[in-house]
């Protein structure tokens, strides 16, 4: 289990950052929220573990267990940055997917840069069509252009004529 110790550690952690503003009217920021929200549970509880894990470490080995805490916390902070860059950067990508979709209708064109650093999904999505209210299945998870991953450059667009369609995991209201 968790200890109390761990615990209060890790959501003081994640309490030192305030929410980002997480609403909008369009299908692909409703994702993204719900997205954002379920990402910042599945943090809470891995972080808790690992300090945890800290905790154990130091009781077997009788080291002081709050030196143990702090630098299990240092760890983490760096990871809950990189969360919630990801967190902004799925926000961003939905507004840009919901303004396109009501400037061209719910289907939508994927674009990506394509060079040396695309990975396989963006790539393999690159020239496809996707549904604005159904993200696609891009490298494992739903996605929209923009935040597949922390590095992803791609866009969307109008529907490419003829394309065929990103699976998704079905339509979301």
């Amino acid at each position: 289990g968790i200890g109390y110790a761990a615990l209060k550690a890790t959501i003081a952690l994640v309490l030192s950052m305030p929410l980002p503003v997480m609403e909008g009217t369009g299908p692909a920021t409703r994702f993204a929220v719900r997205t954002n929200t379920l990402r910042r549970a599945q943090f809470l509880l891995m972080a808790s573990r690992r300090v945890q894990a800290a905790v154990a470490y130091a009781n077997a080995h009788g080291l002081p267990v709050f030196p143990a805490i702090q630098a299990a916390i240092v760890t983490e902070q760096r990871y809950f940055g990189l969360h919630v860059a990801m967190g902004t950067k799925r926000m961003t990508a939905s507004a840009a997917v919901d303004g396109m979709a009501e400037m061209n209708g719910n289907l939508l064109g994927w674009n990506a840069v394509l060079d040396a650093r695309t990975t396989y999904g963006c790539r393999a999505a690159n020239g496809r069509n996707f549904y604005a209210d159904d993200p696609p299945v891009v490298e494992g998870a739903p996605a929209l252009p923009g935040a597949v991953h922390s590095l992803c450059r791609c866009w969307p667009s109008a529907a490419h004529k003829g394309a065929p369609v990103l699976p998704g995991l079905g339509r979301i209201s």
